[in-house]
C-alpha cells in the first residue's frame, strides 16, 4: 500500500511539474505571437496616436484606418475585435492605457446589441486572451465575469488544455515557424470583399435598453486620461427596428452626453455589404470617408 501512494505522489509529482513546464512554454511562445489582436494589442507600448477606434467587428471590419491617417494626416488605430462585448471593449482600452500608449481622441462603435445588460457577458473572442491571464489588467477583469477563469489563471496548463483549438500544438508550431501572418494591418485595418450572405439578425425589437456599466466606465477612463471620446454607429443593410426601440436606443444615447454619429442607415444599397452587419472594401471606404468628414477632421476643423 505505502509503495502504491509512493507511485501515486511520484506520478502526481511528474504530471505537475510537466504541467508547470509546458504552461510556461505556451505562454512564453503564443504571448510573442501576432495572429491574432490580442496578441498585437498586447504588444502594443509606449504610443500615442491621434485617434484610436473602439467596438466590435462593426467597427473593425467597416473601417480602412490607413484612409484616416492620410486624409487627416494623424496617426490612428482600430482596437476593435469581433463580437466584442462592452466588457471586451472594456477590457482592449485597459490594455491600451496599462501599457502607457496615449490618445487624444476616441471613436467608439455602439448599436442596438451594444446597449443592453444581456450584453455585459463574455463572448468567445474572451478566449484570445488565455496566454495573458496571469497579466493583472486580463486575469482581474476576467475573473470578474466568470469563476472558470479564475481556475484557467490558476492551474497550471489547463488553460491550453480547455481552449487546444485556439491555443494548442497546432497554433505553437505555427507560431514557432511563422508560417501565417494576421488578417489586419499595422493599423488594425481589415476590409474584405465576400459574396453577400444573408442573416436572420436584422430585426431589433428591445425596449429595456441602458447603457452598460462597462461603457460607463470607458466613458470615465477616457475623461481621466484626457481622451475626447466620440460615438457612432455604423451602417446596417435593410435594418428593421422597432419605432420605440429606436427612440429608448436614442434617449439612452443621448444620456451620455457625448457626440454620436448615426449612419445606421446612410448605405442601403446591398452592393456595399457582405452581410447585413458588415460592410465590404466599397462600404468601408464610403463609411471610412463619412467618418473622415464627420467626426474626424471635418473642412475647416
Amino acid at each position: 500500500m505505502l509503495r502504491f501512494l509512493r507511485n501515486i505522489g511520484i506520478y502526481s509529482a511528474i504530471i505537475v511539474v510537466c504541467a508547470i513546464v509546458l504552461d510556461q512554454l505556451f505562454t512564453h511562445v503564443h504571448s510573442k505571437g501576432d495572429l491574432v489582436r490580442s496578441q498585437w494589442a498586447m504588444q502594443m507600448n509606449d504610443r500615442h496616436f491621434d485617434l484610436i477606434v473602439l467596438g466590435s467587428s462593426r467597427a473593425w471590419w467597416n473601417l480602412d484606418m490607413n484612409m484616416v491617417q492620410e486624409q487627416c494626416s494623424i496617426k490612428a488605430i482600430d482596437l476593435a475585435n469581433n463580437h466584442f462585448t462592452p466588457s471586451e471593449i472594456l477590457l482592449s482600452l485597459k490594455i491600451f492605457l496599462a501599457n502607457g500608449n496615449k490618445a487624444d481622441r476616441a471613436l467608439m462603435q455602439v448599436d442596438y446589441r451594444t446597449v443592453q445588460e444581456s450584453q455585459r457577458e463574455r463572448s468567445s473572442t474572451a478566449q484570445e486572451f488565455i496566454p495573458y491571464l496571469q497579466d493583472p489588467i486580463v486575469g482581474d477583469h476576467l475573473a470578474e465575469q466568470d469563476r472558470e477563469w479564475q481556475v484557467l489563471r490558476t492551474v497550471p496548463f489547463v488553460r491550453y488544455v480547455r481552449y487546444n483549438f485556439r491555443w494548442g500544438p497546432e497554433q505553437l508550431i505555427t507560431t514557432v515557424l511563422d508560417l501565417r501572418r494576421p488578417l489586419f494591418d499595422g493599423t488594425g485595418s481589415y476590409l474584405v470583399d465576400a459574396p453577400y450572405r444573408e442573416d436572420d439578425e436584422k430585426i431589433y425589437d428591445m425596449i429595456d435598453l441602458e447603457f452598460p456599466a462597462e461603457l460607463r466606465e470607458i466613458q470615465e477612463m477616457c475623461r481621466k486620461n484626457d481622451i475626447d471620446l466620440q460615438l457612432f454607429m455604423a451602417p446596417y443593410h435593410e435594418l428593421k427596428v422597432m419605432p420605440e426601440t429606436r427612440r429608448k436606443f436614442e434617449e439612452t444615447i443621448s444620456g451620455t452626453g457625448l457626440p454620436f454619429h448615426d449612419f445606421s442607415d446612410s448605405l442601403q444599397d446591398r452592393s456595399n455589404f457582405i452581410d447585413p452587419l458588415h460592410l465590404n472594401i466599397k462600404g468601408g471606404k464610403l463609411l471610412t470617408q463619412y467618418l473622415i468628414e464627420q467626426a474626424i477632421c471635418p473642412a475647416g476643423s
